[in-house]
């Protein structure tokens, strides 16, 4: 038999949280449902230099400026401790399907009912490697930005990044000031720089 709930929320990322928080000073409890073992672990698990680029003033968030990814991480974890918000951790939603004037979310160690669902899991949760001609062939590397960690890894190599968002122009930076022989960046259209 499904536990219920007034809310379930899936995912335990800033979205999700924020929600919970929400719903918590109006006084709802909703159910946190996430897939990893730890409150901020994706974002904790991102390269080394990661920090957000949203300063306070503008962000909302109670942080000094320009935080790192593991002090995002902790913030996280410690916002869900502080707001005592109910996040059932390693709980990775498989379906979630309607029964009568409410939803079923299942899991596979657990099932979920409420009458509201909120999905917040993000658009970025699987990486995408494009078809690139001659990909198949290619005899170096190809590194997506989840699995890159450090510049230091690079050292002494010539590497292409393909994208020039936050992500690859910082990945950019950190492997030019940790010794990558040569660095290029290519983009589909010019980047919005002035």
């Amino acid at each position: 038999m499904p536990d219920d709930a007034p809310v379930i929320v899936v995912g335990a990322g800033p979205a999700g949280l924020s929600t919970a928080g929400a719903l918590a000073r109006v006084g709802i409890r909703a159910t946190v449902l996430e897939r990893d073992s730890e409150v901020g672990a994706r974002w904790a698990e991102r390269y080394d230099r990661l920090r957000l680029h949203t300063i306070r003033r503008f962000s909302g968030l109670a942080l000094p400026r320009y935080v790192s990814k593991d002090e995002f991480a902790r913030y996280l974890r410690d916002y869900a401790v502080r707001l005592g918000l109910d996040v059932r951790l390693d709980t990775d939603v498989s379906r979630i399907r309607r029964d009568g004037d409410g939803w079923v979310v299942e899991a596979p160690a657990a099932a979920f009912r409420a009458p509201l669902v909120v999905i917040v899991t993000g658009k970025h949760n699987a990486p995408v490697f494009p078809e690139w001609p001659g990909r198949e062939t290619f005899r170096g590397s190809l590194v997506h930005s989840s699995a890159y960690r450090s510049g230091a890894d690079y050292a002494g190599q010539g590497v292409l990044v393909a994208g020039f968002g936050n992500t690859g122009a910082e990945i950019a930076a950190d492997l030019v000031e940790s010794g990558a022989n040569r660095v290029a960046v290519s983009v589909r259209t010019s980047p919005p720089i002035t």
